[in-house]
């Protein structure tokens, strides 16, 4: 089993270094794409995704997503890290959280971070692994999308330009799960419909193992 995941690993990291090299070749700086392609290609451009303050002119890229799980709503960014303010704990309940911006549980075992999801506070920031080491994402059910004028939740198959941004400080990106409360999450996604679409927690195991691979 483990020979398979690596052999799947390699294969991979091998499609995604030639489409990165076909972009670089072609002299492409942004190119339309689905959201999970637009973060993959960011990733191994060694690049970051776009932010909400970024300035864009076309319908571009965040690099922030929604998941609506059977027990509540879960956000997805990918987000620099700021070790001091950063708390640690393997429980998920950092002290002194009014001292710090995020929580770090990314050294507890699958299993136990799978099984925490759903009890960890609502609204807390809590970083999970580090973007550098990222290999796939299962698909949200809503990706955040900007525009000159607007930015807005919208179907994660739609195909915008990636935005991915230069910078130096990509070993600190982190990527961060937060839970959100029911109301703030219905304030964001009342314009899609509502959504109705949920993850098992069957599925939420292989969305944190494919996080760690």
């Amino acid at each position: 089993m483990e020979q398979r995941i690596t052999n799947k690993t390699e294969m991979y990291n091998r499609s995604m270094r030639i489409l990165i090299s076909i972009i670089v070749v072609t002299s492409v700086s942004s190119i339309k794409t689905n959201w999970n392609l637009s973060i993959k290609l960011c990733r191994y451009s060694n690049y970051r995704p776009a932010n909400i303050n970024d300035i864009v002119k076309k319908n571009t890229w965040i690099g922030e997503a929604m998941y609506k799980f059977d027990w509540g709503n879960v956000q997805l960014s990918i987000e620099e890290g700021n070790p001091n303010r950063t708390c640690s704990a393997r429980d998920g309940n950092c002290a002194n959280m009014d001292k710090c911006k995020f929580c770090d549980i990314s050294d507890i075992d699958l299993q136990s971070a799978w099984e925490m999801l759903n009890n960890l506070t609502q609204n807390r920031k809590y970083i999970v692994a580090d973007f550098k080491n990222l290999q796939e994402i299962p698909e949200p059910q809503r990706c955040l999308m900007r525009s000159e004028n607007l930015t807005k939740y919208v179907i994660c198959k739609q195909e915008h330009e990636d935005g991915c941004q230069p910078t130096e400080n990509f070993s600190d990106l982190k990527i961060i799960l937060q839970v959100c409360s029911t109301t703030s999450s219905a304030n964001e996604l009342k314009n899609y419909g509502g959504f109705q679409m949920q993850v098992s927690g069957v599925l939420m195991l292989e969305f944190l193992i494919l996080f760690f691979i």
